[in-house]
C-alpha cells in the first residue's frame, strides 16, 4: 500500500472512530438525562409520600375546608391529584382555592374520603349541581352516577285519603310488583298523589288494579279514574283516565300529550285500587 493510500485509510478510520465517539456521547447524556428525570420523579413520589398525612386547607368559593394529602391524591385522573402534585413540586403549604359553590363541596370531599356518595332524595337541581361540581372536578364516578339517577324515574313519597278496611300493603315499593297481589286499596272517594325524584316528561303509564283480596276488594274498583300530571302540586293536567277492564292486568295508558310531572295523581269518584303502577318518559 503506497503512502497516499495509507494516509486516506487512516483519515477514514479516524472520521468513524469521531462519529463512534460522537454517538457514544450523546447515548451517554440521554442515559444521564432519564436518569436526572427519574431521580426527580423518585423524589417527587418520596415528597408526595412522605407528606400524605399533611394537612391541606381548600378555599372553596370562600368557604374552608381541611384534608390531608394523601384524601386529595386519592383519585388519580382528578384536578386534586394535578393540583396537589403541582403544590409538592413547588413546596408550597398555601390553601388551594376554587372559585366554585361551596354548598356540595361536601359531597365531593367525602367521596374522596371514602369512595362512597349518594344522592337519594336530593332535588333534580341539586343533582345538577353535584353533577356539575363532579365535571369541574374531573369525578367520573359521580358524574356517570348523577346522569344515571336522573334519567330515572322514581316514586319518593305519596299522600292519600287513606286505605280501605285492612286491603293493600299500601307501600310504595309494592306498586312495582307486577303480581298485583300488593299496592293500594284506598277509600271512596279515592285519589293519591305521588311525587317523583325529579320533574320528568312523561307520555304514559302501565297501571294494574290490585288483586291481593278478591273477598274484600274488587279488582274493578278504580276502573275509569283519572290520571293527571303537575310540576307545582297545585295546577293539574288530566292525562288520560284507567281503562274499565284494568283490574284484571297491567295495561298501558298512553296519555292525550306529553307532560312535564314532578307530580302523579290518580284520582276516582270511588273506591280505588292499584297493584302495579309505572311511568314511561315521552
Amino acid at each position: 500500500m503506497d503512502t497516499d493510500s495509507l494516509k486516506n485509510s487512516l483519515l477514514g478510520l479516524k472520521s468513524k472512530l469521531q462519529n463512534i465517539e460522537k454517538d457514544f456521547g450523546e447515548k451517554i447524556e440521554d442515559v444521564e438525562s432519564k436518569e436526572s428525570k427519574n431521580k426527580k420523579i423518585d423524589k417527587e413520589i418520596d415528597n408526595l409520600v412522605a407528606s400524605k398525612n399533611d394537612i391541606v386547607h381548600l378555599n372553596i368559593g370562600g368557604r374552608i375546608f381541611q384534608t390531608k394529602t394523601e384524601t386529595l391524591l386519592s383519585v388519580k385522573e382528578s384536578l386534586f391529584f394535578k393540583m396537589v402534585t403541582e403544590r409538592q413540586q413547588s413546596n408550597s403549604k398555601d390553601e388551594i382555592f376554587f372559585d366554585r359553590s361551596y354548598i356540595h363541596f361536601p359531597i365531593i370531599l367525602n367521596y374522596l374520603r371514602t369512595k362512597k356518595f349518594s344522592l337519594k332524595g336530593m332535588s333534580k337541581y341539586d343533582v345538577e349541581d353535584v353533577l356539575c361540581e363532579a365535571e369541574f372536578y374531573g369525578l367520573s364516578e359521580i358524574v356517570i352516577e348523577a346522569s344515571e339517577v336522573m334519567k330515572e324515574i322514581e316514586f319518593v313519597k305519596f299522600e292519600w285519603n287513606g286505605q280501605y278496611s285492612t286491603g293493600g300493603t299500601n307501600r310504595l315499593e309494592d306498586i312495582s310488583d307486577k303480581n298485583l297481589n300488593n299496592g293500594f286499596c284506598i277509600n271512596s272517594p279515592g285519589w293519591i298523589t305521588i311525587e317523583l325524584n325529579f320533574e320528568h316528561e312523561v307520555g304514559s303509564c302501565d297501571i294494574g288494579g290490585y288483586n291481593g283480596n278478591l273477598n274484600l276488594f274488587a279488582v274493578s274498583n278504580g276502573a275509569n279514574a283519572k290520571l293527571m300530571t303537575s310540576t307545582d302540586k297545585v295546577n293539574w293536567v288530566e292525562v288520560g283516565k284507567t281503562p274499565s277492564n284494568y283490574g284484571n292486568s297491567i295495561t298501558t295508558v298512553k296519555f292525550t300529550k306529553n307532560t312535564l310531572c314532578k307530580y302523579f295523581k290518580v284520582q276516582h269518584t270511588s273506591f280505588l285500587g292499584i297493584g302495579y303502577l309505572k311511568l314511561n318518559k315521552a
